[in-house]
């Protein structure tokens, strides 16, 4: 629906897909649902099979080729809502994804694992493990607030970390963004 409706209104229109979680058929048993998410109760959880982790990364990449070429993994990865396991566990569907959509149009790009203001040490643990070598560039969420001033001191980390794991040159995403509207602290 998405696609074909921005198609509609502008044929070269950038798309993100954001592959945010594991699909509920997919997923292992969680000990509370992932906490009764109304996205599915095994959304945190790891895939139980990664071949079919690979088939369901290889079909949305045949079926959206040309169209999407811009592929986040994961949504606020460092939230345990999102993925209840540690960030080395995230390498191997990194790893996957980027094998299938590369194979299938070079030009796709893959950015994440995506964090919040609160995850520079998933990050840093994910590209220990090796995890840059399959990214295009880092996401994350930055909210800039009523000063989008404040929001440099997260990018600033973010691209320190980047320098400091030899990927000074990789592009940082902001991917989700809103002004502040809480009364209590502005007018």
């Amino acid at each position: 629906y998405y696609v074909r409706h921005g198609l509609s209104k502008h044929r070269d229109i950038q798309f993100i897909y954001t592959m945010g979680m594991t699909p509920s058929w997919a997923g292992s048993k969680h000990k509370t649902d992932c906490n009764h998410s109304s996205y599915g109760p095994s959304i945190c959880t790891k895939p139980v099979d990664l071949e079919s982790w690979r088939q369901y990364v290889r079909a949305l990449g045949v079926r959206y080729k040309g169209v999407i070429r811009i592929w986040e993994i994961w949504n606020e990865a460092d939230v345990w809502l999102h993925w209840d396991h540690a960030p080395e566990d995230l390498l191997p569907l990194v790893k996957i994804t980027a094998q299938e959509l590369k194979s299938i149009d070079p030009t796709n790009q893959i950015i994440g694992p995506n964090i919040t203001g609160g995850g520079l040490r998933f990050l840093s643990q994910f590209l220990a493990a090796g995890g840059g070598a399959y990214l295009d560039g880092v996401s994350m969420h930055a909210y800039l607030g009523r000063v989008p001033e404040l929001s440099l001191a997260q990018v600033r980390n973010v691209r320190q970390m980047l320098k400091d794991s030899g990927l000074g040159n990789m592009p940082i995403w902001n991917t989700e963004t809103a002004v502040s509207c809480n009364t209590l602290l502005e007018d």
